[in-house]
């Protein structure tokens, strides 16, 4: 590995750590100057010893800080999504629920009634679909509400275009659906059995599909916002 790639790594894993470069230089044995001279891409000759001390003081490997990408064993991946999980519960203070999300502005689909009761002005043959969209099959054209997709680069107000309602679940989509009489925008996903409705903002309790949910119907997939394929 070129030492100027060891010393931007060394660099990038020293700001990951939030240690100083003083208790890096305290844990590792290294000296201030060795330090300064390995961030700046000077060849310094560590030796395994002092290499193996310097990744432990900065959390690491030395197979990162010598260029092998970082792999998470699963147990390493089941705690931090644990961990994850965790701060998102902390986090989260409103339920999806309570705020739908999207609002159609015209739709061609004849698959739900329901659909097309929900646009104010009744459905429209015609589509107005940018060409960036048109070989999408778009079915859909919707108005975002709120910011609870905003992670997914969906903001309030946005214009969104969909296709028709799917075959098979899409999970791991983002899609638009109907739970009663209200539309949602979010992403499908399976988690240890359960289908769920997922925010792209971690303040946001995610839906569960099933149980006492009532009336649940997947309308079509949103491929794309106003100047922006998703």
């Amino acid at each position: 590995m070129r030492a100027e790639h060891l010393g931007l790594r060394v660099t990038q894993a020293i700001n990951a750590s939030g240690k100083t470069r003083a208790q890096i230089i305290a844990e590792s044995g290294i000296d201030k100057s060795s330090l300064s001279r390995i961030e700046k891409g000077h060849i310094v000759n560590l030796g395994r010893d002092r290499m193996t001390r310097l990744a432990k003081a900065l959390g690491t490997t030395v197979g990162y800080l010598h260029g092998d990408p970082m792999v998470l064993s699963p147990e390493d991946r089941d705690e931090l999504l644990r961990h994850q999980r965790w701060i998102y519960d902390k986090l989260r203070t409103i339920d999806a629920r309570d705020e739908p999300n999207a609002v159609l502005i015209a739709s061609t689909s004849e698959a739900t009634d329901e659909a097309q009761d929900m646009i104010a002005d009744g459905g429209v043959a015609t589509l107005d679909v940018p060409n960036a969209f048109k070989r999408g099959n778009v079915e859909h054209v919707l108005r975002a509400i709120g910011q609870s997709m905003i992670g997914a680069a969906i903001a309030d107000n946005d214009i969104l275009y969909a296709t028709g309602a799917p075959k098979k679940l899409p999970l791991g989509k983002i899609i638009v659906c109907r739970i009663g009489h209200a539309l949602y925008v979010k992403r499908l996903v399976t988690e240890h059995g359960r289908v769920l409705l997922i925010s792209a903002n971690p303040e946001y309790l995610p839906i569960e599909i099933g149980g006492d949910l009532d009336d649940f119907e997947v309308i079509g997939v949103v491929i794309g916002r106003a100047g922006a394929v998703l």
